[in-house]
């Protein structure tokens, strides 16, 4: 089924809803986007982004309870079986969240649905696949930080430290504030015994945030080593 032609004031409701959902207002958001829905029941676009509000607030189940709605009124609805992948990883449902990113790709080869589904079969361990799906990401959008540096941990993952690095490198030259790429490239260097070099990258994490956990935790273990090295 094809999206039918939406009513104005339904329209105009679910614009509003997607400005409050910029600022973060997810709840007023959804008010808006139910506005609609009363309005029009057959507009598949406020069913898609009560979806995505609902995603944010974490409310996975009915975020796809609305996917789904979304996608019964727009079965080409590409973005609503994207965004129901995600809903449905949340829920840990990994064969229907694979699924779902397949049907998305068959209708629109577009990026995100590729590093999504990357980012899937990294969690299953699927790491040879997880780097095809990274790769096709990148060939359709050679700016995108965020596969460069998945497909960064899916290499570290494989114990391929030397090349992992050359990618979360690519990730913060993209974007110089980056701030899980340079963990992982000090994880990478503490992993490489590059412990000088990995113990740059903590602090340039822990000047910008302080209270960084995973950084804190790792810089000291990579003290730890460096002390060790200067014993021997």
């Amino acid at each position: 089924m094809g999206a039918k032609e939406a009513k104005p004031e339904a329209k105009r409701l679910t614009y509003k809803g997607i400005t409050l959902d910029a600022i973060k207002r997810f709840y007023d958001a959804i008010k808006l986007y139910d506005k609609a829905i009363e309005i029009d029941p057959n507009y598949p676009n406020a069913f898609f982004n009560k979806g995505n509000s609902l995603n944010q607030l974490k409310k996975y189940d009915k975020a796809l309870d609305c996917f789904d709605k979304a996608i019964q009124l727009n079965s080409k609805y590409h973005v609503a079986f994207n965004n129901r992948g995600i809903s449905l990883k949340k829920l840990k449902r990994f064969a229907e969240a694979l699924s779902s990113y397949d049907q998305a790709i068959d209708l629109a080869n577009e990026p995100e649905c590729f590093y999504n589904k990357g980012n899937i079969l990294d969690d299953l361990n699927k790491y040879e696949d997880a780097l095809k799906c990274y790769d096709k990401a990148i060939e359709l959008n050679p700016l995108d930080a965020l596969a460069f540096n998945n497909k960064g941990v899916t290499l570290d993952n494989l114990g391929r430290f030397e090349q992992g690095l050359i990618f979360y490198e690519k990730a913060i030259e993209l974007e110089p504030e980056f701030e899980e790429a340079y963990v992982n490239k000090g994880l990478c260097l503490f992993d490489l015994e590059r412990f000088q070099e990995a113990l740059e990258m903590f602090d340039l994490v822990l000047e910008k945030n302080p209270d960084h956990q995973l950084a804190l935790k790792t810089r000291n273990q990579t003290i730890e080593m460096l002390n060790k090295e200067s014993d021997q």
